[in-house]
């Protein structure tokens, strides 16, 4: 029998890095330099994505899923993130609109269809015990919760997020770009 191959290489460690940017963003030509950092982070991050596959159905199947009849219709991705800044960036990626005074900067909340810009690529860098960085580019994402804030005594105030990658689509309707897609270095 061979010996057991164990590795940290591939073994993600400590916390993410979360920044956002313009859609578009392109991680083998742009650099995090490029990008805005959304701020410190209690608790993580998270990433989901989950497949919403059909079963096709057909006569004979009685209601058992069979091998070979099941359809990807789309994939749900979604980041979770409790953030500590209150930061601009953080603000009106909640789908808030800034208006700039001279005492206070006030946020009031959109309304109507989401813009260009309301949408972001999220990028999550994570690293390895070996330095190297993984990363998740959430496609032209946007924050479906809104502002969710708590405070509590003898704690830190909390912005949680939720971002939702969202496909693009070109005019047949067949998919341009998907809602993520998870870089992981070639000399792993």
């Amino acid at each position: 029998m061979a010996d057991l191959d164990i590795s940290t290489k591939k073994v993600l460690l400590d916390q993410a890095t979360v920044y956002s940017g313009p859609s578009g963003v392109d991680m083998e030509t742009d650099t995090l330099a490029t990008l805005t950092l959304l701020g410190l982070t209690e608790g993580g991050v998270q990433f989901t994505a989950e497949p919403n596959v059909r079963n096709i159905p057909f006569d004979g199947a009685k209601g058992r899923e069979v091998k070979g009849m099941q359809r990807i219709l789309g994939w749900t991705s979604l980041l979770t993130i409790s953030a500590l800044e209150f930061t601009d960036n953080n603000l009106t990626n909640a789908l808030l609109t800034k208006t700039a005074g001279t005492k206070y900067n006030k946020y009031t909340p959109k309304s109507g269809v989401l813009s260009a810009t309301d949408y972001k690529d999220l990028v999550v860098v994570g690293k390895s015990s070996d330095g190297k960085e993984f990363i998740i580019v959430l496609r032209d994402a946007f924050n479906g919760k809104g502002l969710d804030i708590t405070q509590a005594d003898s704690d830190e105030g909390k912005f949680n997020i939720e971002y939702h990658g969202t496909y693009t689509l070109n005019e047949d309707l067949t998919d341009k770009t998907a809602p993520f897609e998870i870089l992981v270095p070639v000399a792993v």
